[in-house]
């Protein structure tokens, strides 16, 4: 195996081109992520919603132009679910042809989202801690008021069991 043989084979694992033309009809895909041969001359629009939603932004694009970039897109494509980066541009062989490029980034954001957390709840506690309040104390405080909130809810609806109606309060 060469070394440009080797490069494709580990892109492969997280990357996927597809060709669809400015009416959406898809023309092609390389089928590596996931495998599109069924949807081979059906609506790109119709079947990705994400697609759809930029519809007005690839009829701008022209070639020469900068390619549009979407990052941390979750979604899910034809059950590959997970988070993307998309990046559409003009398919350099035909100008009524887009490229979009789909690249798998879930572990990426999965791992972002983590640490954005903790990051966050680091905040959350210092905040308290200025503030002289002891952060799981207000958090077990929290967590009881939901708990009531729901014990509430379930109280709404009074059950007469000897009529079997439900009375809504």
């Amino acid at each position: 195996m060469n070394l440009n043989e080797l490069k494709l084979s580990i892109l492969n694992q997280y990357a996927q081109l597809v060709v669809f033309d400015r009416s959406g009809t898809i023309v092609d895909s390389c089928n590596s992520l996931v495998d599109l041969s069924a949807a081979i001359g059906r609506s790109a629009y119709d079947l990705f919603p994400f697609i759809d939603s930029i519809q007005h932004d690839l009829h701008v694009l022209d070639t020469g132009s900068e390619n549009l970039t979407y990052w941390g897109v979750e979604s899910s494509i034809y059950g590959l679910d997970g988070f993307f980066d998309f990046e559409v541009a003009i398919h350099e062989s035909a100008d009524d042809c887009y490229l979009w490029l789909i690249q798998e980034r879930s572990e990426f954001y999965r791992t972002y989202q983590e640490v954005q957390g903790e990051r966050n709840l680091l905040r959350m506690q210092q905040e308290y801690h200025k503030l002289g309040v002891n952060y799981e104390d207000e958090f077990d405080r929290d967590f009881k008021r939901r708990q009531e909130i729901q014990f509430g809810k379930d109280l709404i609806i009074d059950v007469d069991v000897e009529q079997g109606e439900e009375d809504w309060w």
